[in-house]
């Protein structure tokens, strides 16, 4: 089966470490390691193995280029396609339906 290169983008790493911060400050540091390692985990096995799966994200109408989202619980991980890698590029969080941060590197 064909492999993908994943490439995190800036504001997703910098999302996924503020993301984490917030988790060691209201789980402590064991559980929000183990968050962590899960999410990093389902990001790069699922784009790096079929990210086409994903659905085609609404962000797609105003950036004018196919933006993706992968799910991965209550959060949203936004990519791009170019070539055979693909950039993540930001990870929003959503709790109950609304996005608490959400922010696109172009």
């Amino acid at each position: 089966m064909k492999t993908y290169r994943v490439v995190l983008g800036p504001l997703a790493v910098q999302d996924l470490r503020r993301s984490f911060e917030w988790g060691v400050e209201h789980w402590g540091y064991d559980k929000a390691e183990t968050w962590f390692q899960h999410v990093h985990e389902m990001i790069i096995d699922n784009l790096s193995m079929m990210p086409l799966a994903c659905p085609i994200a609404r962000e797609t109408e105003e950036l004018e280029k196919e933006v993706r989202h992968l799910i991965i619980g209550r959060y949203r991980v936004l990519f791009t396609v170019e070539a055979e890698r693909f950039f993540p590029r930001s990870f929003v969080t959503k709790v109950a339906g609304k996005a608490l941060r959400s922010r696109f590197e172009e």
